[in-house]
């Protein structure tokens, strides 16, 4: 009877839950107690049962800061111990060039000093590395990693084995009569070895995987620059011979017809804007040969003379009517200006050193200004000029219909340099020299 009474007694505890007098943590560092008190959803002031810690113990497992996480009931408290995982001490390359390693492999590491440790990340890290050499043209790349832990840190040291490259011996361009080879592979990045590619300004022919799908439409690009509207390009096809590491790409090529340019107008569909004589501006011109480079200046021309009168948000659609037959392709730039649009508010960020005030003197648009395209490119000129800034960007964000925010992003530069030298000469024995600026 004593028996079947202690086993009920575990079973209600188990379904209904304990109380306990305290709920602590014992080992945490990257998370606050208050903070694993949130996640876990779990109280002093009410029975805990053991289903409720073992979701409590997965939740807090998902943050990503443990290795491992046990509970124990101490006394009338329950203590949650944990061991978390090791913050990165160094992430080093073997067999890397100091710029290499800056400028190509840090950024696709995503890892650095000071980051938690996490194993699912070096290998995402590694994977992209040897993406990028692919996209260079570097196949069978090999990236191994060597981790050395000493207590709760780690140190990372990637080897990278480039592969063979891919040389492009043959590109076709199969129906392609009025442009040579040298003049279709003028726009893309993958162009067939000339003899002593090797030779500064000579092609090496080296594959440029990463680039292949935009060649077609660079090449597409191309033919619309000189008149033809029509041309269809196939994807490019790619044929590798891994035994020699060469390749080979073919496309077929439709020219069809070259038009040259008939009338351009500008319609304005709703509204009352102004258009001046942005049109003797043009850089397309009745007669000549169509070019769609110079069509997307022009119709940035219109954009921008409709932005300056404050219609921020306007939509300008170039409507190209192509008369095949004569080879002609009239142009009408349709405008839809919308609503003026004023300025909400001007924000900066990105400044450390340098006060707001010096920066919003140099923007010359403040709340409540009606929108000016001259205006926002003024003002990004004026910030590049001051010399305190590696980088500066004013972006543009709607608000509502007629209000937008400016925000300034700037990246400080260091604006002084100290420069100390010294030597030894027979005549006036050792001099020390410096200069500040």
């Amino acid at each position: 009877m004593h028996k079947i009474t202690l086993i009920l007694f575990f079973m209600l505890s188990f379904a209904y839950g304990k109380n306990y007098s305290a709920i602590t943590f014992d080992g945490l560092v990257h998370l606050s107690e208050l903070s694993a008190l949130e996640l876990t959803g779990l109280s002093p002031e009410k029975p805990v049962t053991e289903a409720e810690i073992d979701e409590a113990v997965k939740t807090l497992y998902r943050q990503g800061y443990f290795e491992d996480i046990w509970v124990m009931e101490t006394g009338e408290s329950l203590v949650f111990h944990f061991k978390e995982k090791p913050v990165i001490a160094s992430v080093d390359f073997k067999g890397s060039s100091e710029t290499e390693k800056e400028e190509k492999l840090m950024p696709l590491v995503m890892m650095k000093k000071g980051d938690m440790f996490h194993e699912d990340k070096l290998e995402r890290a590694k994977e992209r590395i040897i993406q990028s050499m692919r996209g260079e043209g570097y196949f069978d790349t090999v990236v191994e990693t060597e981790v050395t832990r000493e207590e709760d840190k780690v140190k990372i040291v990637f080897e990278v084995s480039k592969g063979h490259n891919i040389t492009i011996v043959s590109q076709r361009f199969d129906g392609a009569k009025e442009f040579d080879q040298g003049d279709l592979e003028t726009d893309i990045a993958n162009k067939e070895e000339e003899f002593a590619g090797w030779f500064i300004g000579r092609n090496d022919g080296k594959l440029k995987l990463d680039q292949l799908e935009f060649d077609y439409h660079r090449l597409k690009n191309y033919y619309m620059k000189n008149g033809y509207l029509d041309a269809e390009i196939s994807d490019p096809l790619l044929s590798v011979d891994f035994d020699r590491y060469a390749a080979d790409i073919y496309y077929a090529i439709e020219e069809g017809t070259e038009y040259r340019v008939g009338t351009i107008d500008i319609q304005l569909i709703e509204g009352n804007v102004s258009f001046g004589n942005v049109a003797e501006e043009f850089k397309l011109k009745t007669g000549k040969v169509f070019d769609i480079e110079r069509m997307r200046k022009d119709l940035q021309a219109v954009q921008d003379v409709v932005g300056d009168q404050g219609y921020a948000f306007a939509k300008v659609f170039p409507d190209i009517r192509k008369d095949k037959e004569k080879g002609i392709a009239d142009i009408t730039y349709a405008v839809r200006p919308g609503k003026k649009v004023y300025i909400n508010d001007v924000i900066i960020s990105g400044n450390s050193r340098t006060l707001d005030r010096v920066i919003r003197r140099e923007v010359f648009l403040a709340p409540g200004d009606l929108y000016s395209t001259i205006d926002m490119r003024e003002s990004r000129n004026a910030l590049g000029r001051l010399g305190f800034f590696k980088d500066v960007k004013v972006e543009e964000k709607r608000v509502s219909e007629d209000k937008m925010n400016l925000i300034v992003k700037v990246e400080e530069t260091h604006t002084a340099s100290l420069t100390v030298g010294g030597g030894y000469g027979s005549l006036n024995g050792w001099t020390v020299n410096a200069a500040i600026s």
